[in-house]
């Protein structure tokens, strides 16, 4: 989805671009009274400010949402060697088929973006499911 909406804003800064430089120049040559080459430059200058932002921030954004698995991936790797260590190997498979699996928590959070069920009381629904499942396999004995 979201290289569609880059695609469609792309096409539409391309057609657009020239009639707004043309606009913009126009409209401070006559407000500072400078000549059109002036105030051409001074678009062109301005745009090129605009357009290093945006590929700043895109930049930005996709470093983020990189980190954002590698985080998420260290943590439910973490948390699996924790269990394991704690509860042993069973539970710690539990957990690993619950953060890692086709429907797993982790998954459903990080692989797909425009899942609505990431908020704060959502995260906590999941935790004490986890926390159910895994004194279930304890065999009752009180996790948290």
């Amino acid at each position: 989805m979201l290289s569609k909406v880059s695609s469609a804003t792309m096409a539409l800064g391309t057609l657009a671009a020239p009639h707004l430089e043309r606009g913009a120049t126009q409209a401070l040559s006559s407000l500072t009274n400078q000549s059109n080459a002036e105030a051409s430059s001074q678009v062109e200058i301005a745009g090129e400010v605009a357009s290093g932002t945006v590929s700043a921030v895109s930049t930005m954004c996709r470093a983020l949402e990189i980190s954002s698995k590698i985080l998420a991936r260290n943590i439910a790797s973490n948390t699996v060697m924790i269990v394991s260590h704690k509860y042993g190997s069973d539970v710690a498979a539990v957990t690993e088929a619950a953060i890692a699996g086709p429907e797993g928590i982790g998954k459903s959070r990080v692989e797909d973006p425009n899942k609505n069920d990431t908020g704060p009381d959502q995260v906590e629904v999941d935790k004490d499911q986890g926390f159910e499942i895994v004194e279930l396999v304890a065999g009752g004995e009180a996790v948290n």
